[in-house]
């Protein structure tokens, strides 16, 4: 049994990228001339993407122990030396670019294996339908809560415009104030919703031209919508409207739909688990770059290409996860990681406000006892979020956590291929994805 893919692989068999990634990287396969479909094995199994949920929730720890503030300003050292590991403790934030990655990965997961279609007005409207109940309700119950305490709290002047820039999404067209004032952190968010928007329009491009020339065409405009982002207004320290909106990100959630494009073709073989060193190393680099941005040493406007390393870096350790085999795919499988990755969602939409709320002043770190605080917190009620409100049509909780049933019962529904999120689940069998059944 097969199921029909929605693109074409572009290209002659065995010459560019794509006959370089097939004969050099990845598992030897037939490559599909332009124009023919691409089949897929409708029973291909999902295992490798429990890995999945194991990067996701690097992704979302990272992010929450940058925006703790607990990292040093300077240094480290490594003892007896001048080399600093501050690169490694100062960029948490790059979480958000593996984020981005995933999403174009687990959204496109489905229209490429051909379980799901978008050839029709009737398709987009499902999909958006689909794409507003996954993520507007933890949103905007968090959005609301915020709201409230923050009115009671602080009674601040600004509130109206800031409530309107929260509940719309309208910050990401603010230059100055790119991420509502109340969560800056959901910046990202407000990105995301933009990739949604724009995915219906990927995906005729990727019929019409292939998923490898819109590849190419986007890391280029991406690039320099990223340098004239920084040239234009040069801060390291803050997400920025041209640098790091949609014209900037771009590249990020098409090389997450490259990757789903490898994995239905069963490219990612074996020999792609030697990817992960290589990775790492890509990642310190653009880490140690970063670095050197922010204490000015280098030009900020060099971030743009940095985020090009980091991403291959970030490509390359997602690849060797799929690759089903090695240490690392046994490490990201681990049960707890997973669900730390199958909530990143609601931990992502809480982190922020209840370290603001826990800290004696909004620029504090935190650290002792309000650190231990902020931690527990966040978990427990991102916990009730997942559970109650993500996914709170599942009547079986024990699946939502891995924890293992009493008794054989019969298989829950299981929305592998429904659409993802940045911060939400992806495992298997159980949750494979931030997405919800049909409605």
């Amino acid at each position: 049994m097969v199921r029909e893919a929605l693109y074409a692989f572009p290209g002659r068999p065995g010459t560019g990228a794509a006959g370089w990634v097939r004969n050099r990287l990845l598992r030897p396969g037939t490559a599909t001339p332009r124009g023919v479909t691409v089949i897929a094995k409708a029973g291909k199994t999902l295992d490798k993407l429990a890995t999945v949920n194991g990067l996701r929730a690097f992704a979302i720890l990272a992010v929450m122990y940058h925006h703790t503030g607990a990292w040093p300003s300077e240094g480290p050292f490594l003892p007896w030396t001048t080399l600093s590991i501050g690169p490694i403790l100062h960029n948490g934030w790059t979480g958000v670019n593996l984020f981005f990655i995933l999403s174009g990965f687990v959204l496109f997961l489905p229209y490429a294996k051909g379980t799901r279609n978008l050839a029709t007005f009737g398709d987009a409207t499902t999909f958006y339908r689909r794409r507003f109940w996954r993520l507007m309700p933890a949103y905007y119950v968090a959005a609301l809560v915020l709201l409230v305490v923050t009115y009671f709290a602080d009674h601040p002047v600004s509130f109206g415009r800031e409530s309107l820039s929260l509940l719309t999404f309208s910050f990401v067209f603010s230059r100055y104030s790119f991420g509502p004032g109340y969560n800056p952190a959901l910046w990202s968010l407000g990105v995301e919703v933009l990739f949604s928007l724009a995915f219906p329009l990927l995906i005729i491009a990727v019929r019409r031209f292939g998923i490898w020339r819109l590849l190419w065409v986007v890391l280029v405009t991406s690039l320099i919508a990223r340098a004239v982002g920084r040239l234009w207004y040069p801060q390291f320290e803050c997400p920025h409207a041209i640098s790091d909106n949609i014209t900037g990100r771009l590249d990020e959630f098409v090389l997450g739909m490259v990757v789903a494009h490898l994995y239905v073709r069963d490219l990612i073989g074996v020999r792609a688990r030697h990817l992960l060193l290589p990775g790492i190393a890509l990642i310190l680099a653009a880490w140690f770059g970063y670095d050197g941005c922010r204490t000015r040493s280098w030009q900020v406007v060099l971030t743009a290409p940095l985020n090009n390393v980091l991403d291959a870096g970030l490509c390359a350790v997602l690849l060797a996860a799929l690759s089903g085999r090695g240490v690392a795919v046994r490490f990201l499988s681990f049960v707890p990681l997973q669900v730390v990755g199958m909530m990143c969602y609601s931990l992502y939409l809480w982190q922020m406000p209840i370290g603001h709320w826990l800290a004696e002043d909004p620029s504090d770190s935190l650290t002792g006892l309000r650190l231990v605080w902020y931690v527990v917190l966040t978990f427990v009620v991102a916990a009730l979020s997942y559970r109650f409100i993500e996914f709170g049509h599942v009547r079986d909780w024990r699946s939502l956590f891995l924890i293992p049933a009493r008794r054989r019962r019969a298989q829950a529904p299981n929305p592998a291929l429904d659409e993802a999120v940045p911060t939400a689940a992806l495992s298997s069998p159980q949750i494979v994805s931030a997405g919800t059944p049909d409605r």
